[in-house]
């Protein structure tokens, strides 16, 4: 047996390999703008840099942030750190929750894996293309994994003294202000906590304070900032009028009875399949590679070890299960990889939970029991290292359009089909060399009626407000009369509905008839238009 190594050097070797891979994360994240115009990064930012302590916000900015309905806890972080006035320090923070989460996520599985298997799942996370691929995003997920795992450590060690409590209480807390899906944690604990009663016979001590108390603080923020300001249509409205549009390519807006829970459940449900694989393998060319089949095989063990854990009463266990019953029914099948990359550790850790389950029910001994793993997870790891040196090579692309720079793009960087990736970016560029635009001719104070108006906020830094939705014509009207603006931004690309079939140029009718077009940029492929600036027509 080889000598153990001193406790010493454990943590030297942990620390240089956490060091080196946030070498190697860095040079994926560490860019001067936002790395995609496609996610929350803009919302993050926009409420960052009104609580900056380090700069007074843009008066833009500072209207735009009352619109703003997320969690505080990662724009707070942002703002406490410069990240407002500096998207290198915002991606800096953002990845250190993925680093941080490593020796976490060690420690979680370390309790039900031997310390090969929990080795290898933290290094399954270190490598996964869902990691790699979400670096340059701006989301709160980075703040949400370590949060996810410390909370579960320790809830799993909590005992009645109240040094304790407070330690289930505070990531507790902190999930509920970053993202709402800490709703599915706290549920998960309040089910152990009564499974825990049953078992005794007696309350124990954290079911109240400790899982209550930052619920309740988490429902008073939401019901001081309900969705959307008082200029801005509901948010479930707006939603429902672009899902509507991206899943049926119409113009016209739907019913409510038109967008079921149950045709969202088949979409969610499909999304979530055709996402899983990309949390091992960076790119597949069919469903029948020997790559695809091994990911969709350790998917199969993530389920059976997510029965185990359900079986056993472990909250994990119950997070992941409620979790995904959540994701089943919520209207967002593009968003599926950034949901599974809050839950990837969980995840993996129920693969390797798996695989361990399936040597034992094999009746293996432990030396094949051990190649068996070192086998599957070392191939996985080998897939997983070729899908991040795949990524690093697109980030060193320098083949872009005068004024462009598609390697700066997230997206870009996790698209196997070249062209598709150019697509993707070239879409996300012109935006904002539109909004650069808008910049340029809206003068400062006027106001801007925007399908996206946080994104013209933020980029030409003028005060915008909602277009959608709109049923009538007339309704363009009386929200011009409302608002004050005098300037409309139509774009084909919506950075949030990226859907090739949605079309942000379809009310273009309605609008020209209250106003006249200053400038069209034009699709430089297809020579159609990509984008429009209207200036209203005077009374």
């Amino acid at each position: 047996m080889p000598p153990r190594l001193k406790p010493w050097m454990t943590w030297l070797m942990a620390g240089l390999a956490l060091a080196g891979l946030g070498i190697l994360y860095g040079r994926i994240a560490l860019r001067p703008g936002l790395g995609s115009l496609a996610d929350d990064g803009v919302s993050y930012l926009l409420m960052a840099a009104c609580w900056s302590p380090w700069s007074a916000p843009d008066p833009a900015l500072a209207a735009a942030c009352l619109d703003e309905r997320y969690p505080p806890l990662f724009p707070l972080l942002l703002a406490l750190t410069g990240g407002a006035e500096d998207a290198r320090l915002a991606h800096a923070v953002s990845i250190l929750g993925p680093l941080l989460a490593l020796p976490l996520l060690y420690r979680l599985a370390r309790g039900a894996l031997s310390p090969l298997s929990a080795l290898l799942c933290a290094a399954l996370f270190a490598l996964s293309p869902l990691v790699w691929s979400h670096l340059r995003h701006v989301i709160s997920e980075h703040l949400f994994l370590p949060l996810l795992l410390l909370t579960l450590l320790a809830w799993e060690r909590e005992p009645a003294a109240p040094r304790f409590r407070l330690a289930v209480a505070l990531p507790l807390a902190g999930l509920l202000f970053t993202r709402s899906l800490g709703l599915a944690v706290a549920l998960a604990l309040a089910l152990d906590h009564g499974r825990r009663r049953r078992a005794s016979g007696e309350p124990l001590a954290p079911g109240s304070a400790t899982l209550w108390l930052p619920l309740l603080l988490s429902l008073a923020w939401s019901a001081a900032h309900p969705p959307g300001g008082a200029e801005m249509p509901s948010y479930g409205q707006e939603w429902l009028g672009v899902w509507h549009q991206a899943t049926t390519a119409t113009t016209e807006p739907p019913a409510p009875s038109d967008a079921t829970g149950a045709t969202s459940g088949v979409f969610q449900g499909q999304a979530l399949v055709e996402a899983w694989p990309g949390v091992l393998i960076a790119y597949w060319r069919h469903e029948t590679e020997p790559a695809f089949l091994l990911a969709a095989g350790f998917g199969l063990l993530a389920l059976g070890g997510l029965g185990m854990r359900l079986r056993q009463g472990r909250p994990d266990g119950t997070v992941v299960l409620i979790t995904l019953a959540l994701l089943s029914v919520w209207p967002a099948p593009g968003q599926m990889p950034r949901f599974l990359y809050g839950l990837a550790p969980l995840l993996l850790f129920h693969g390797m939970v798996g695989l361990e389950g399936l040597g034992a029910l094999l009746r293996l001994p432990d030396r094949p029991r051990r190649w068996l793993t070192l086998g599957l997870v070392g191939t996985l790891l080998l897939l997983a290292a070729n899908g991040a040196h795949f990524m690093s090579r697109r980030a060193a692309f320098s083949s872009s359009p005068p004024g462009m720079d598609y390697a700066q793009n997230a997206d870009f960087l996790r698209l196997p089909d070249l062209d598709e990736a150019r697509r993707v970016a070239a879409d996300q560029e012109r935006l904002r060399l539109d909004l650069e635009e808008l910049a340029r001719s809206v003068p400062p104070g006027e106001a801007v009626l925007s399908a996206a108006p946080n994104y013209v906020a933020w980029v030409a830094r003028r005060r915008a407000f909602s277009l959608a939705p709109l049923t009538r014509p007339e309704e363009l009207t009386r929200r011009l009369q409302a608002t004050g603006a005098r300037w409309i931004y139509l774009s084909r690309y919506h950075p949030r509905f990226t859907r090739r079939e949605f079309n942000g140029l379809a009310p273009l009718p309605w609008v020209e008839r209250v106003a006249r077009p200053v400038w069209v940029s034009l699709h430089p492929e297809t020579g159609e238009p990509s984008g429009v600036l209207l200036r209203v027509n005077d009374p």
